[in-house]
């Protein structure tokens, strides 16, 4: 039987000096991207999403795609944006029922106007979705914010190794196969 495997991004780094909220919009400028919608755009590219939609055509997977979101390096988000897309993301793997490991491309950088650690609540949001057998693992910048509630909710944080960052793909395909095992 095929694993079933949530793959969603959720990126930004953020610059908390920044007076300049983060929104919607500065998603939209960069991309936001809701379910399905994310093959057609990353498929043949070497973004992380690439790397996961070519593992999952290796191992056989039945992707449940959740959507990806990136925006441009600035102030915090706002909690409209933050709820937003963690929402879609946390939607995604309720209504996938029962899944067999979480893929995600995240930065280790996002503060909310209401989360220090952003990637640490979404990570523990979805570990209370999935239970604590079901392997969650993500990729992250190389100056990421990793955090204990981040380590405690994830099986494994993969960072980048290169700057500039030409290794996302690499980095992924890692993660990939760490779900798989």
């Amino acid at each position: 039987m095929a694993y079933r495997v949530l793959i969603a991004q959720f990126k930004h780094e953020t610059n908390t000096f920044s007076k300049l909220p983060t929104t919607l919009e500065d998603y939209r400028r960069r991309w936001l991207i809701e379910g399905a919608a994310m093959v057609p755009y990353f498929t043949g590219t070497r973004e992380e999403v690439g790397a996961y939609i070519d593992a999952a055509k290796q191992y056989g997977w039945q992707p449940v795609w959740a959507g990806a979101a990136n925006a441009t390096p600035s102030g915090k988000l706002t909690r409209e944006c933050w709820e937003t897309i963690r929402d879609r993301i946390v939607g995604a793997a309720r209504a996938a029922g029962k899944l067999d490991g979480i893929c995600l491309s995240l930065h280790g950088a996002m503060v909310t106007e209401t989360e220090d650690d952003a990637e640490g609540a979404l990570l523990e949001l979805l570990r209370g979705v999935v239970g604590p057998d079901v392997p969650i693992a993500t990729t992250l910048d190389l100056h990421a914010n990793a955090t204990e509630r981040m380590a405690r909710n994830a099986n494994a944080l993969v960072s980048y190794r290169t700057y500039p960052h030409v290794d996302g793909y690499e980095r992924a395909i890692q993660v990939a196969a760490l779900v798989q095992q």
